[in-house]
């Protein structure tokens, strides 16, 4: 979210961005994924369940970070 409120208010034109309330509705979940993944985890380490949860939380909220990261290297600070 820190990327998102960082960047420019107008792109160059065929760049089209992730809009805040998108991003932010599209990640609590993932969010929350990954939290029952840590909590599962940190009780029963050995239980595979918790790790594949904490990582697909994890590596779904990554593509979105990715793209604002992009944004924000591409076009507010080059």
């Amino acid at each position: 979210m820190a990327f998102v409120a960082l960047r420019p208010a107008q792109l160059p034109q065929g760049v089209e961005p992730l809009d805040s309330l998108g991003v932010l509705l599209g990640a609590g979940p993932f969010f929350v994924f990954a939290a029952l993944g840590v909590l599962v985890a940190a009780r029963r380490p050995q239980n595979p369940i918790g790790w594949m949860f904490t990582a697909i939380g994890f590596l779904a909220l990554f593509s979105g970070f990715a793209a604002e990261y992009a944004l924000y290297g591409l076009y507010t600070n080059p």
